[in-house]
């Protein structure tokens, strides 16, 4: 075997031990029952849109929670003093406002509430594609340590001229397109948490990427 062949080996063995090392450090997993409520409550609170809409609707029952009316009155014949006796006077409440604002109330409760629909629901889609990254993450994973076992067989057998040596190249190459998509894979996963957390944490979002890191 070749000077060149075997300094190959060893820097993709050498390479392929240091990206096992740091996959070891890197969570790939995808997010639990526990881990998802915790998300969704930081998501429920800090994300802008319901931020916003939540806000309208407190404004709109702070707006007026007060009744506003006149009263008119009569006194009936005989009636002297409005204030006493049986036959004081008659007053009549007579309200000044529609139920326009109850009305803005509702609608501002409703969008609100639609609003949060919303929100779950794409959050929970983009938790789903997470999930999906996840699983090729790991599947890469679970292929280095046996690409790198099989490169180490190869080159036994290479040795022993038991086998060609173009066979331990093919190997070789199979091994590094595996790191490489490995690491491409891992840094797509990490971006995908920033994104999705960035997108929907509001000023919490930092609170939301160590969560879903988990």
């Amino acid at each position: 075997m070749s000077l060149l062949v075997k300094t190959t080996i060893a820097c993709t063995l050498a390479f392929a031990v240091l990206v096992l090392a740091t996959a070891a450090h890197v969570r790939a997993e995808c997010p639990g029952p526990g881990v998802l409520d915790e998300a969704l409550i930081i998501v429920m609170d800090a994300h802008p849109v319901l931020a916003e809409e939540r806000e309208e609707y407190r404004a709109q029952t702070r707006d007026r929670d007060w009744d506003a009316y006149v009263r008119v009155g009569y006194a009936m014949q005989g009636t002297n003093d409005d204030a006493a006796g049986p036959n004081a006077s008659i007053q009549v409440k007579i309200p000044l406002f529609s139920n326009a604002h109850k009305i803005a109330v509702q609608k501002a409760r409703t969008a609100w509430r639609r609003a949060e629909d919303a929100v779950r629901r794409a959050f929970l889609t983009d938790m789903e594609k997470l999930c999906t990254r996840v699983a090729t993450v790991r599947e890469l994973e679970n292929l280095l340590p046996f690409y790198r076992e099989r490169m180490g067989f190869v080159e036994e057998r290479v040795g022993e001229e038991v086998e060609d040596p173009a066979a331990l190249w093919t190997q070789t190459e199979k091994v590094q397109q595996v790191m490489l998509d490995y690491r491409r894979e891992r840094d797509a996963l990490s971006a995908l948490r920033q994104t999705i957390s960035r997108q929907y944490g509001g000023d919490r979002w930092q609170d939301l990427f160590a969560l879903l890191s988990r």
